[in-house]
C-alpha cells in the first residue's frame, strides 16, 4: 500500500498540524515519515536556518512517536528529512 509517509514544511505552524496525522499514521503501519522542505536554490542563509529547523522537527518527531505511539513495532518507524 504505502511504503512512505510525505510531510512537505515551509516553515508555518500551519505546516506543522499534519505531523501529529503522520506519526499516527506512521505508528500504525509501521511505515517512514519523510519531512521535505523545497528552498530557492540561491539563498545559503535560508537553507542554513530551514536546515536547523528541519532537524529540529525531525527529532522531535521521533520522540513523539517513541512517547505516544501504542504500536509495538514505534522504534522501527524510521524518520527523515529532506530538503531540495
Amino acid at each position: 500500500m504505502y511504503s512512505k509517509i510525505v510531510v512537505p514544511l515551509d516553515g508555518s505552524p500551519l505546516a506543522e498540524v499534519a505531523l501529529p496525522y503522520a506519526e499516527e499514521v506512521a505508528g500504525k503501519l509501521g511505515k517512514k515519515i519523510t519531512l521535505l522542505t523545497v528552498l530557492p536554490p540561491d539563498d545559503a542563509k535560508q537553507q542554513m536556518i530551514h536546515h536547523r529547523y528541519v532537524s529540529n522537527i525531525t527529532e522531535n518527531t521521533i520522540q513523539q512517536i517513541k512517547k505516544y505511539s501504542d504500536n509495538p513495532a514505534k522504534d522501527d518507524i524510521k524518520v527523515e528529512s529532506a530538503t531540495r
